[in-house]
């Protein structure tokens, strides 16, 4: 049973209007209409106070023959790219962001088609949106940050140079930093240091570097086999953190950020360590 045939059963059950379940929980009874409906998903802190409302249990609320709802598909949901497009949009409007106004319907036409990696259904979109939010809820509302987010993986895996980007130069030059391309002559772990040294230069190169291995150090456990991972951590280990680390330590604005950040990193290093058993 979808989450929203459980909850309309138990609230008509309860004998509640969904104006009156909407008022007990503080939201608008459009949004219960829409939760009813599987059109939207209560936000998952949410569902606690909904299971006391309807006096029952959480796991009864989710599942009633299980007694388990899959939580992960619930989040999935929530984070959902056409509601991230939105909040994303409203935010750059608010607070007069032209260029980030100018990238988000460009990498959405840009990633077009694009899925990620092991993610069956996924649009690639969701990823850059995803550190979009990210960084927005720790405080970073710089324009050429969140523009650059957009558009970092834009040259480096579709047919766009940086010329064709709808923003300034200073966006372009932090994609341009972000952009991994591989020489076939040089070595990649050559590469590897020369591009994290360059990276390193550039404050706003080196945040978004590192909201982009959250996101996917979050997501990989789906496309990715052991042997990928334990690559993958130890990469992480030897450039990421320690980048991390020199942000933190040479650009103040960002202090809070990184802390953030290498706590997400480190946590989800040791999980993935523990749980696939590296």
């Amino acid at each position: 049973m979808k989450l929203g045939k459980r909850l309309q059963e138990l609230r008509v059950n309860k004998g509640l209007t969904q104006a009156q379940l909407a008022e007990e929980l503080g939201v608008s009874f459009q949004a219960v209409s829409s939760w009813e409906r599987d059109e939207s998903l209560p936000e998952t802190a949410k569902l606690w106070a909904i299971a006391a409302a309807l006096d029952t249990t959480l796991c009864n609320l989710l599942d009633e023959d299980a007694g388990f709802y899959p939580l992960f598909e619930l989040d999935d949901r929530i984070f959902h790219e056409d509601r991230m497009y939105t909040f994303i949009k409203s935010a750059a409007s608010a607070r007069d962001m032209p260029q980030t106004l100018k990238a988000l319907p460009f990498a959405r036409q840009a990633h077009q088609n694009q899925v990620r990696k092991g993610e069956p259904g996924i649009p690639y979109i969701n990823h850059p949106l995803t550190m979009c939010c990210h960084a927005l809820a720790m405080g970073i509302k710089e324009d050429r940050v969140i523009a650059a987010i957009l558009l970092h993986d834009v040259v480096e895996d579709c047919e766009f140079d940086l010329c064709d980007l709808p923003v300034d130069e200073e966006v372009r030059h932090i994609v341009d930093l972000l952009t991994w391309e591989g020489e076939p002559e040089v070595d990649e772990d050559i590469y590897d240091q020369s591009y994290y040294a360059a990276i390193q230069q550039n404050p706003q190169a080196a945040l978004i570097k590192l909201i982009d291995r959250c996101n996917n150090l979050a997501t990989m456990a789906g496309g990715f086999k052991k042997e990928r991972m334990r690559e993958y951590l130890e990469h992480t280990h030897r450039f990421i953190l320690p980048l991390a680390n020199n942000l933190q330590d040479s650009y103040p604005p960002y202090q809070d950020a990184c802390f953030l950040l290498k706590y997400h990193i480190r946590s989800l290093m040791y999980a993935i360590i523990k749980t696939a058993q590296l």
